[in-house]
């Protein structure tokens, strides 16, 4: 799946750079000290895209607003990542991240560095790079984000974290420590995308059973047996 650019941006960084009346070389010279990586000329392309939506005004309020708030009389941030991934696109760079926060990600999940890159492009796309960076700094528990991140982690082909959520939860439920590793990682290997919301809710659905069960079976953990 295509993955937009990350550009770290450490929002107090960003907005020292922008006087109260910004133009567009604050926010390049912002992002290229954020991104050393980033060429000018990406980092030109980034920004004059970003300023095809949005007066440099509105990019400043955008870009400071905590989730889900709104300036009153301000530019809507609804969509605002759409147009950042729809900007990185347009200039070619859907296929970078930004290495340190990789790196971070691949640290604080226990997942390989590949995994992590391809799992820190799903949640940009889904939040957009500076609100997912928030996000990340400020270690977001929520739910919802935590779900997300763990989403990402799986369609990006890492099983690993899903088994050892079940293990003790099998273990709970009657299946012996010997089996439950086993178990955990056969449910992990067979399950779809759908069946995550069972580790979430707690309602395990037919689907869940028909793996539970086959886990069980391959692993000669049955009752009895």
């Amino acid at each position: 799946m295509s993955r937009c650019v990350l550009l770290v941006l450490v929002i107090v960084t960003l907005l020292a750079g922008c006087s109260k009346d910004p133009d567009g070389g604050d926010f390049v010279g912002a992002l290229r000290e954020a991104r050393p990586d980033l060429s000018e000329s990406d980092a030109q392309c980034v920004v004059g895209e970003l300023q095809k939506a949005f007066t440099d005004e509105e990019l400043a309020v955008l870009i400071s607003n905590e989730e889900g708030s709104n300036t009153a009389g301000g530019p809507d941030q609804s969509g605002f990542s759409s147009v950042q991934f729809a900007a990185v696109r347009s200039c070619g760079l859907e296929d970078q991240v930004s290495p340190a926060l990789v790196e971070s990600f691949a640290a604080a999940n226990n997942v390989s560095g590949e995994t992590a890159s391809c799992a820190v492009g799903l949640l940009q796309e889904q939040f957009g790079f500076w609100e997912l960076t928030d996000r990340l700094i400020e270690a977001d528990d929520s739910l919802r984000f935590q779900r997300r991140q763990f989403e990402a982690i799986f369609n990006c082909g890492d099983r690993s974290t899903i088994a050892k959520q079940l293990e003790p939860q099998l273990i709970n439920q009657g299946v012996s420590s010997n089996d439950a590793s086993c178990v955990a990682t056969r449910i992990a290997d067979e399950m779809g995308a759908d069946d995550l919301g069972v580790l979430y809710s707690g309602n395990t659905t037919d689907s869940f059973y028909s793996l539970y069960f086959a886990a069980l079976e391959h692993c000669d953990a049955l009752p009895g047996s």
